[in-house]
């Protein structure tokens, strides 16, 4: 059983890497697809994969694809240790699918216009999680010092394409104007797990 405090996280982020050779700035040139792990006591960034491909490759499929062969490099690699945490750019069911079959602990960021099913019905996302108000109170720093405070809320959700299959829906509000979304298929219970799965997603941010 995975636990929280012994928790590595995982995150994904890709980027670009800028055309250097016509001597202009900001010009297109290869994607960069990086996976990062932070460390348990200080939470320091440390690559674990990192590649850099063209979309117009013979054998390029995909940046979904590109993202799974970074997955199941990890998955080799480490095993099921640690979260997975993704940004909204990640919210595809092939991915969820995945980490499900493998077995992996993930928390990533919805888009707004995911439909989930709730209690047997289908739902926006969005309209479910108005639904709700926040039941535990977090506070958290930003990358600049300012200290917040949100509510936090969770509930069991399913998605049309994975029936069967129990996940959670754990909503943030006060974040911003929206409230933010995070499907995860780590059981949220109680106060300090669900806080603590936020600030997994939040930790992100230090890549």
């Amino acid at each position: 059983t995975l636990s929280l405090h012994d928790a590595l996280p995982i995150f994904e982020n890709l980027g670009k890497v800028h055309d250097g050779s016509s001597g202009k700035d900001n010009v297109d040139g290869y994607y960069m697809f990086e996976i990062a792990a932070l460390t348990h006591e200080k939470a320091m960034p440390l690559p674990v994969y990192s590649k850099i491909y063209s979309n117009t490759q013979p054998d390029f499929l995909s940046e979904t694809d590109e993202t799974l062969l970074g997955l199941k490099h990890l998955s080799k690699m480490y095993g099921n240790i640690g979260i997975r945490a993704l940004d909204r750019g990640y919210d595809n069911i092939k991915l969820m699918k995945y980490f499900v079959k493998k077995k992996e602990a993930f928390i990533l960021r919805a888009k707004m216009n995911r439909n989930v099913i709730w209690n047997g019905k289908t739902y926006n996302i969005l309209d479910l999680t108005n639904r709700f108000k926040g039941q535990y109170s977090l506070s958290y720093t930003n990358k600049q010092g300012k200290t917040s405070k949100v509510k936090v809320s969770h509930t069991a959700i399913e998605l049309p394409k994975l029936k069967g299959k129990k996940l959670y829906l754990v909503m943030v509000f006060g974040y911003g104007a929206t409230p933010m979304m995070l499907i995860t298929n780590y059981p949220p219970k109680g106060k300090k797990v669900a806080t603590s799965l936020v600030k997994v997603y939040l930790k992100r941010w230090r890549i």
